[in-house]
């Protein structure tokens, strides 16, 4: 053991009073760790933010055997009176100081009192036809119309084209031959009309489609090399497409808070 002893500090009694430590709390309890995305308290409380008050916050900061990187054991007290006597012959002021609230330096994500609450949600306003949305009421009449539309449509061919297309049999008196003789009223003549139609328009697209098919047969490397100078103008422009994977980019506008507040400690501080 060498002559000369030297003195170390072992515990520090610190006195904070009850207005600093509190408002000192409540100024940091919302301050988001950037590298973890929780709260800082969750470290520096060694719990839970929603557990952490300002006694358990200075209690884990003095905690030597908690706290790994307190070089000593510090004792906070929160009191409420301007004097603090921890022993005898030892008076204590505690500390206290003017408290910045967090609205004045943070932003809404680090400090719930400078969010400004959100206005209330109001439904828009609809336009209704006897109470009703016009919307669906219009498009149930639209459907009402087409399936009665449909439905006279229906009968009207199941009862007069079918009676229309029916046939006669007469019976030739001077022989014993059955001969078949149609009568077609005018119903019919309309039904046969439709059906004129339906196969002039088969007829149409035939015609349209095999034409079209001569010409691709007759024409193959015109057709390709069209095909393929449509799809490169088309895609033409993925030569100025660009993958954005910046998280800060994607999430934080460039005009924002916190994109100015990080460009800037970006810039002094690197």
């Amino acid at each position: 053991m060498s002559d000369q002893q030297k003195k170390a500090i072992s515990k520090v009694t610190y006195a904070v009073s009850e207005d600093f430590g509190v408002g000192m709390f409540n100024s940091c309890r919302d301050v988001q760790n950037p590298s973890s995305g929780k709260h800082a308290l969750d470290m520096l409380c060694g719990k839970d933010t929603s557990k952490c008050t300002p006694q358990n916050w200075l209690d884990f900061m003095g905690n030597r055997t908690l706290n790994p990187v307190v070089p000593f054991t510090i004792i906070f007290n929160l009191t409420r009176s301007d004097i603090f006597v921890p022993g005898p012959n030892v008076t204590l002021h505690p500390m206290t100081s003017h408290i910045e609230p967090c609205n004045e330096s943070c932003s809404c994500q680090d400090c719930r009192s400078q969010c400004t609450p959100l206005p209330p949600s109001v439904p828009p306003t609809h336009w209704t036809i006897f109470g009703y949305d016009s919307m669906s009421v219009i498009m149930a009449c639209c459907f009402a119309a087409f399936v009665i539309v449909f439905m006279l449509v229906y009968i009207w061919t199941s009862l007069y084209c079918a009676e229309g297309t029916s046939s006669n049999y007469i019976v030739n008196g001077d022989s014993d031959t059955l001969s078949l003789v149609s009568s077609f009223s005018t119903s019919a003549v309309c039904c046969g009309s439709c059906d004129r139609l339906h196969a002039k328009f088969e007829h149409w697209l035939t015609a349209v489609f095999a034409a079209w098919g001569r010409f691709c047969a007759r024409w193959p490397f015109v057709i390709i090399g069209a095909s393929i100078l449509v799809c490169g103008v088309l895609i033409a422009g993925f030569a100025r497409f660009d993958v954005v994977t910046d998280p800060v980019q994607l999430w934080s506008s460039p005009s924002s808070r916190a994109r100015i507040e990080k460009n800037y400690f970006d810039d002094n501080f690197g």
